[in-house]
């Protein structure tokens, strides 16, 4: 059940403006108003873009959510989450934060970058 309270949320920061300011100035008390999990809520707490995606966030519900949550370009919003999570010593990182290109592609599509999705 937590998944659909996931995108049930995501959908009401996205559609109404009352939601997304409570949303963003009061986190805790619009999170503990929904059933989510543990993991869930640290994702939403931290803005953790692709930790909600691995926890099944509808990736449509999940881009408005971004767009709504967060100022400034996308793929930077997806490096700050990463760089945070990244352990310095970590392989797939190479040790600098950086998000791998193709990670961010796969994550944000052509959308990260102002193009429209081709659909091959």
């Amino acid at each position: 059940m937590t998944r659909y309270a996931l995108d049930k949320l995501l959908r009401q920061v996205i559609l109404d403006d009352q939601a997304c300011r409570a949303f963003l100035d009061e986190r805790p008390g619009v999170l503990h108003t929904y059933d989510l999990s543990d993991a869930e809520c640290e994702a939403l707490e931290a803005l953790d873009y692709p930790r909600l995606y691995v926890l099944g966030a509808h990736p449509f519900l999940l881009n408005g959510f971004l767009m709504r949550t967060q100022t400034g370009d996308r793929a930077s919003a997806l490096a700050a989450s990463h760089a945070s999570r990244c352990d310095a010593r970590s392989r797939q990182c190479g040790g600098d934060g950086a998000v791998p290109a193709r990670t961010a592609e796969r994550f944000f599509g052509s959308l990260s970058r102002g193009r429209t999705l081709r659909l091959n």
